[in-house]
């Protein structure tokens, strides 16, 4: 089953096909997908509000986790059999069969920790890019992070565990509890930060992490410390997306060279492809994590691809704490 995004009645909507028989190129390799994560992102690219949103129609998902089942002529990497992981950077992890560059993928390790691993791709390299300002300095610090009990949130929580980082968060309150659980400052998304700004350190944040756009930027800045690092990402805000960045990155330059502090924008689909070999490395770390149990993944709630609306629609709700995955397999296969 393979999903596509079409304009139907002029409404952009997904639509669930069969399978199709796709030709090879020498470098490709195809893979029986077992699972799928699905997120903000792909819920924002399916509505067109996501920056870096394919042209319709296309396929969402940038993740997948599966075995290898067919391999180019000039593939190296991996042989039949093998489970690998990785990102699609245009887009076609939400389908049971997803062909992609032998480079995008590496080793997923054991078929045991399989739900772990594919919930974790985009989210730990997300997070990893976000605290990479901290972690190149070795010396811990303090940031904040705007929607913490997200699959990125939580993930930021854990890596920042590792790296003696102190991790404050926005979230409902709903979802506290499983913010303190790991070891996270928990801040009422209800509540302003400025009225919440007593449990801040004294100079401010290291670093400040915001995904939701211009509006959202200009209120968690006025928190980060002279010489710290605004990390942007994501972009969704309430404007058009291309709107948003301009404007959004626009704003954090000036307000950055005006108040000697730093910016830095993470894309994750972008970095696959400008930075091959960083995201290799990165994505071997994340797997290594899991694998030896340095990192707790979850929660993750997993949907059959064939309920992919209502994945969704949780999703774009805030119902869902933690990551869901798409189990992408047909009904025949096992895992």
């Amino acid at each position: 089953m393979i999903v596509r995004v079409e304009k139907q009645a002029g409404t952009r909507t997904m639509v669930l096909y069969p399978d199709q028989e796709n030709r090879l190129k020498a470098d490709e390799i195809e893979i029986a997908n077992h699972y799928a994560g699905a997120s903000l992102t792909e819920v924002m690219s399916v509505k067109g509000r996501y920056l870096l949103s394919p042209r319709i129609p296309f396929t969402p998902g940038y993740e997948f986790l599966g075995t290898v089942v067919r391999i180019g002529s000039g593939t190296k990497k991996f042989s039949l059999g093998d489970l690998v992981c990785g990102i699609v950077p245009h887009g076609g992890g939400y389908s049971s069969q997803v062909i992609i560059k032998e480079k995008f993928a590496v080793l997923a390790g054991s078929m045991e920790k399989s739900i772990q691993v594919s919930a974790s791709i985009i989210n730990y390299l997300t997070a990893l890019e976000l605290l990479s300002p901290l972690v190149k300095r070795g010396i811990g610090g303090n940031v904040l992070i705007r929607g913490v009990a997200g699959g990125v949130g939580l993930a930021v929580l854990e890596l920042g565990k590792i790296h003696n980082i102190r991790v404050y968060g926005t979230c409902s309150m709903q979802k506290k509890v499983t913010v303190e659980s790991r070891g996270g400052i928990w801040l009422d998304r209800n509540v302003s930060l400025q009225q919440q700004a007593s449990k801040f350190p004294a100079k401010g944040f290291d670093v400040v992490m915001d995904a939701f756009g211009v509006v959202s930027f200009r209120d968690s800045i006025k928190f980060l410390k002279r010489g710290g690092t605004f990390c942007a990402y994501g972009f969704f805000g309430d404007l058009p997306p291309f709107m948003d960045a301009i404007i959004g990155v626009g704003y954090l330059l000036v307000r950055c060279l005006a108040s000697f502090r730093k910016l830095h924008i993470v894309s994750v689909p972008a970095m696959v492809e400008l930075s091959t070999k960083k995201y290799r490395k990165n994505l071997q770390e994340i797997v290594s994590y899991i694998q030896n149990s340095t990192i707790e993944i979850g929660p993750i709630e997993v949907f059959p691809i064939s309920q992919v609306f209502e994945a969704h629609r949780k999703i774009e709700a805030s119902e869902v704490v933690g990551k869901v995955v798409l189990d992408c397999r047909n009904q025949h296969s096992n895992i």
